[in-house]
């Protein structure tokens, strides 16, 4: 059933890399268009030659990681740090090749802690382009914050679902960073919107007696990635049609599809449309950069 409905999910993507394939970047970016084609592709083909939902929410969630580390290489001028990003993004990939049946749990954790430092380097520079004071401060703010909630659970029995837990909190923050900073006023009232629903939602869950630890835990950053999801699509607005059209497609087959299916499905089926909606995403952010330098010229 997982199978059917991720590739329903990745038909509906088929719409999706026109955005990839249309845009018109400036020479800087030859290169990471071609780097985003092919990470679309190698996605595609994960998600229909596996099963297994624990398999593929990692595999889908290592491509939304990727997705955003290049675009976390492409917008930084220092070529050691674009460099050292590109190497982050090439240890992933080798990983997944040489551990494909290895242990999912690790790599899980391994992309989503990627996922956060990328996406924090993203929103870092949409914030200093356009001199958003108050927006960097939050960001500092969401920084200090999870590096002290990781330290605090990095040697507790469930440390790796907490740490899940943490990323996955920070990273719905740092996607309201970047859809407040990209989309304005316009957008801001509903990216806070989804932040309070998200955590009045974990503070329900935190309190239900009937859950063991760990499967608080689960349903905690079941949670999370609900909000996350919303965010990643709020922000597809910003980018306007067609991709924002496309966008909102892809949500409602996700929204149609995924109700009714059980844990572990819902994470493979929800990290499968994050993915998908990543890889246009980040590279139309990345690609903004070209462009506005194009317009200066």
């Amino acid at each position: 059933m997982t199978y059917k409905l991720s590739v329903a999910l990745v038909g509906c993507f088929l719409l999706l890399a026109g955005q990839i394939q249309a845009e018109q970047p400036g020479s800087g970016a030859v290169d990471l268009k071609t780097d985003y084609l092919r990470l679309k592709t190698r996605f595609e083909s994960q998600v229909k030659e596996s099963e297994d939902p624990e398999a593929l929410a990692g595999q889908a969630l290592e491509s939304a990681a990727l997705a955003w580390t290049l675009a976390a290489a492409h917008v930084n001028d220092d070529p050691e740090a674009k460099a050292e990003w590109l190497a982050q993004a090439a240890a992933v990939e080798e990983a997944a090749r040489n551990n494909s049946a290895g242990d999912l749990e690790s790599r899980h954790l391994a992309a989503l802690e990627l996922l956060y430092k990328a996406l924090r380097e993203v929103a870092l520079y949409l914030v200093t382009e356009r001199q958003q004071n108050p927006l960097a401060r939050d960001l500092k703010k969401i920084h200090a914050k999870t590096r002290r909630q990781l330290t605090e659970h990095s040697n507790k029995p469930e440390s790796d679902l907490e740490k899940r837990v943490i990323l996955s909190g920070a990273l719905i923050n740092l996607s309201a960073v970047i859809v407040r900073s990209a989309g304005g006023e316009n957008l801001t009232r509903t990216a806070l919107d989804i932040m309070r629903e998200t955590a009045e939602k974990s503070d329900a869950a935190g309190r239900r007696a009937d859950l063991h630890y760990r499967a608080k835990l689960s349903l905690l950053y079941a949670g999370n990635l609900q909000g996350l999801t919303a965010m990643v699509f709020l922000l597809g607005f910003s980018a306007g049609p067609p991709l924002s059209r496309d966008l909102a497609a892809l949500h409602g087959t996700l929204n149609r599809y995924g109700p009714g299916t059980t844990l572990s499905q819902s994470l493979s089926l929800t990290w499968t449309a994050l993915a998908q909606a990543s890889l246009p995403l980040a590279y139309w952010l990345a690609t903004r950069k070209d462009l506005s330098a194009s317009e200066t010229h």
